[in-house]
């Protein structure tokens, strides 16, 4: 069972981010990512700061899965995307 809202912190103690699933034995994050914040102008601002907060989640060691509601619509489909992310021997 991942841990949920776990703060992540990189090499030097800094903190990254706080995650929404953390599977720690196997260092893999899930992000459940909704759509209605890259809306609009501010839309581009947040989806570059998203993406910097994922690169830096994935530099501190990490694994990382994204989905969104489409995604849950096929819950099937994302349970055995999350399968494969942890069957992965972590680095």
């Amino acid at each position: 069972m991942p841990e949920l809202q776990v703060d992540l912190y990189d090499s030097c103690g800094r903190w990254i981010a706080r995650v929404d699933f953390y599977w720690r034995e196997q260092r893999a994050v899930g992000e459940a990512d909704g759509e209605s914040k890259y809306a609009g102008e501010s839309g581009v601002a947040v989806l570059r700061k998203e993406k910097g907060r994922s690169d830096a989640i994935v530099e501190a060691d990490n694994r990382a899965i994204h989905w969104g509601w489409s995604d849950v619509d096929d819950a099937d489909g994302l349970a055995e995307r999350v399968r494969r992310l942890l069957a992965r021997p972590a680095a």
